[in-house]
């Protein structure tokens, strides 16, 4: 779903710029995204990898 969204995006972002991409886009072959969720792991590890939510899980990646 969100590779046919981001696609639909970017079709939609081509049809509104006048022309062909800027050169700068068309390096991008592929565009990965990341939804910012955190994983949290074991509390021992809170001091090498450190969560943002540091009372509810200390320890996150």
């Amino acid at each position: 779903m969100m590779q046919a969204l981001a696609e639909r995006a970017m079709l939609v972002f081509q049809q509104q710029v006048e022309g062909p991409l800027p050169d700068r886009l068309t390096k991008f072959r592929r565009v990965l995204l990341q939804d910012g969720s955190s994983f949290a792991l074991h509390d021992d590890l809170k001091y090498s990898l450190p969560g943002r939510f540091k009372a509810y899980c200390p320890a996150a990646v």
